[in-house]
């Protein structure tokens, strides 16, 4: 039996500030199924290299399987297995029939195959590597007459107040970014977008605002707006404003698109 390395990371908050945590490089939990009874082993490594353990491994009297992110799924046999995995890797082990087995393999591949943009996606958060690009769609929900696809962000106006809606957004500090998407307005609708970020001391510094001169005239019209991030970058998001209107503003297709890195000079922010 061999335990995993050990590695300190910030996790949570306390008082504010990130707090170090100690934890193995490698976790695991256990989940038993309720009506079937069988089990799933999940280890995940955590680090940022290959992490390796051996397991001290109890024999039940069933078979158990290994499902890895390559699509295999192969009988456990030994009683103390060597684990290895890498970076941010993750494995089941389960006791359950073969061919489910084999269908976690499978689900586990096709997990592997998103990226990060990707996976961020699917909570309809905009984030993009190096030179990459980040797409949001909206069709969780039908929308008739949405620009492409099923569905895209309605917001209904109450004529009393502004309303808004925000969509995250992961960025790097001090990076230059793009964004185009497409903007629909009914005639009795008015709004804009923003791009705006609160410091960790609350502080609001808006670094875009773009769509005040879509006509409203119930037409789609692709709109663009450019940006930078500066180093005090936090909490950033994409705002949908409709101010004090009675008709709805339609958003839709919004990509990002990182353009380059800033070289700032001296202490500017």
């Amino acid at each position: 039996v061999r335990a995993p390395e050990m590695q300190t990371l910030l996790w949570g908050v306390s008082g504010n500030k990130p707090r170090p945590v100690t934890l193995p490089e490698i976790l695991h939990n256990v989940w038993q199924s309720g009506g079937s009874g069988s089990k799933v082993v999940v280890w995940v490594n955590t680090a940022p290299k290959t992490a390796t353990a051996r397991v001290q491994w109890k024999e039940d009297g069933s078979t158990w399987y290994r499902c890895r992110m390559d699509g295999t799924a192969v009988k456990l046999q030994e009683p103390s297995p060597e684990l290895q995995l890498p970076a941010y890797a993750f494995e089941l082990w389960c006791n359950a029939p073969s061919d489910t087995a084999r269908s976690m393999a499978q689900e586990l591949e096709r997990l592997a195959g998103f990226s990060a943009e990707e996976l961020l996606q699917q909570f309809n958060i905009l984030s993009c590597s190096y030179y990459g690009k980040s797409t949001l769609h909206f069709d969780e929900e039908a929308v008739p007459g949405a620009y492409r696809g099923n569905g895209c962000i309605v917001l209904a106006g109450n004529a009393e107040k502004t309303i808004h809606h925000k969509i995250k957004t992961y960025l790097e500090k001090n990076t230059r970014y793009r964004l185009r998407m497409a903007v629909r307005k009914e005639p009795s609708s008015k709004g804009y977008l923003s791009v705006a970020n609160y410091s960790p001391e609350g502080i609001l510094k808006v670094y875009a605002v773009g769509g005040n001169n879509v006509p409203a005239d119930n037409q789609w019209h692709e709109i663009e707006m450019s940006f930078s991030t500066d180093a005090n970058l936090n909490n950033c998001g994409l705002y949908l404003y409709n101010e004090k209107s009675q008709g709805k503003i339609f958003l839709d297709e919004v990509s990002l698109e990182k353009v380059a890195e800033i070289q700032r000079e001296g202490n500017e922010p």
